[in-house]
C-alpha cells in the first residue's frame, strides 16, 4: 500500500496549513533577501571572475556567505515547522538559527555547499574557457557545458531535498514523515509568486 501523498495532496495540505500565514512567510523571505542579497550582490560586483584567481576568490567568499545563509535556513525551517504544528510563528523566527544549534546548522550547510561546489568544478572550468575562447571554440564547448549544467541541476535538487531533511531533524524533536511531506510541499511546490498571491487574496 502506497503511504506517500500525491503532489495534489501535498499542495492541498500546504495551502491548508499556510492559510493565514502567508504574510509571515513572505516577510521572513524578504528579511533573508535583504540581508544575504546585498552581500552576494556586492561580491558579484567587486570580484572579477574572468581570471583564475578571481574565480577562486569568488567561490571562497561565496562559500562563507552560504555558511552564513545556512543559519537563516535553519531559522526558516523552524518557522515552517511552527506553522505546521499550529504554534505561534513570526517572520523574526528566521533568526532562530543563530541560537538553535548554530554549529550544526553551519556544518549541514557547509557539507551541502562543498558537494555542490565540487560537482560544479567541471562547469566552472568550461565557463572560464568559454569566456576566453574564440567564437569557433565556444561552439565546441556548448555541448559539454549543457551536459554539466543538467548534471549540476539534478545534484542541486537532490542536495536541496537532503538539506531540508537534515535541517528538519536539527530543529525538531518531533520529526515525522507527514511533517516532512508538508514542509517539502510548502518550500518546493509553492513558489514565491503563488505565496504572495494568496497573501494578497487574504488581505
Amino acid at each position: 500500500m502506497n503511504t506517500f501523498k500525491s503532489s495534489a495532496e501535498l499542495k492541498a495540505s500546504a495551502k491548508e496549513r499556510m492559510f493565514g500565514h502567508y504574510g509571515t512567510a513572505v516577510g521572513a523571505l524578504l528579511i533573508i533577501v535583504c540581508i544575504v542579497g546585498p552581500i552576494m550582490g556586492l561580491t558579484n560586483l567587486l570580484v572579477d571572475i574572468s581570471t583564475v584567481a578571481g574565480t577562486i576568490l569568488y567561490y571562497s567568499i561565496s562559500f562563507f556567505i552560504m555558511l552564513f545563509a545556512g543559519l537563516f535556513t535553519s531559522g526558516t525551517t523552524y518557522l515552517y515547522l511552527e506553522i505546521i504544528c499550529g504554534k505561534p510563528a513570526s517572520a523574526g523566527d528566521v533568526f532562530r538559527g543563530f541560537s538553535l544549534c548554530p554549529n550544526k546548522a553551519i556544518l549541514i550547510q557547509g557539507w551541502i555547499t562543498l558537494i555542490s561546489y565540487l560537482v560544479d568544478i567541471p562547469l566552472i572550468i568550461i565557463s572560464y574557457r568559454i569566456i576566453n575562447a574564440s567564437e569557433s571554440e565556444v561552439l565546441t564547448l556548448m555541448l559539454p557545458y549543457a551536459l554539466c549544467t543538467i548534471f549540476s541541476y539534478f545534484i542541486f535538487i537532490f542536495s536541496s531535498m537532503n538539506k531540508c531533511s537534515n535541517f528538519i531533524k536539527l530543529v525538531s524533536c518531533k520529526y515525522r514523515r507527514p511533517e516532512f511531506e508538508v514542509y517539502m510541499s510548502i518550500t518546493l511546490l509553492l513558489p514565491l509568486p503563488l505565496t504572495f498571491f494568496f497573501y494578497v487574496a487574504e488581505s
